[in-house]
């Protein structure tokens, strides 16, 4: 859907909340609303939550999977998602790679540098497509292509 804003694997959680979980007869039941709980609707697929809403209130019980009776284990929980920064980056666009001729060894290479802290946030590069192994905020463009 078009309002989606963010995925969550809630199943994270279910150690948490349910830390009796290995004798194998209960299991997390995750509810999107205090609406949804009360009536009984729970989320389909926890592991690939989406939501459309940010701050939001998460409900889930333990229930007991043999008579699927609910314990008296009910936890709320908020999931927030933070807006990504804006990142311009276009003024690199046409930026060039000058390589000696003769050595073939790197003269100059461009810096992409999104300009954010690399403690505050997780970078992703990619090449034509390709995940790149560099993580950093700031990345030395040594090979021609689409970044």
């Amino acid at each position: 859907a078009d309002n989606e804003i963010g995925e969550f694997d809630l199943t994270q959680k279910d150690e948490e909340i349910n830390p009796n979980a290995g004798d194998g007869n209960s299991q997390v039941v995750y509810y999107a609303s205090e609406e949804d709980f009360e009536a009984g609707i729970p989320i389909t697929n926890p592991e690939n939550f989406f939501t459309s809403e940010s701050p939001q209130v998460i409900f889930a019980e333990v229930v007991n999977t043999d008579n699927e009776c609910p314990s008296s284990t009910q936890v709320t929980f908020e999931i927030t998602v933070n807006p990504l920064p804006l990142v311009d980056i276009s003024n690199m666009d046409g930026s060039v790679i000058c390589i000696d001729r003769e050595t073939g060894e790197i003269v100059s290479a461009p810096t992409l540098d999104t300009g954010l802290n690399a403690n505050d946030y997780e970078f992703e590069w990619f090449l034509d497509g390709d995940e790149l192994a560099f993580t950093g905020s700031a990345l030395t463009v040594e090979e021609a292509g689409l970044y």
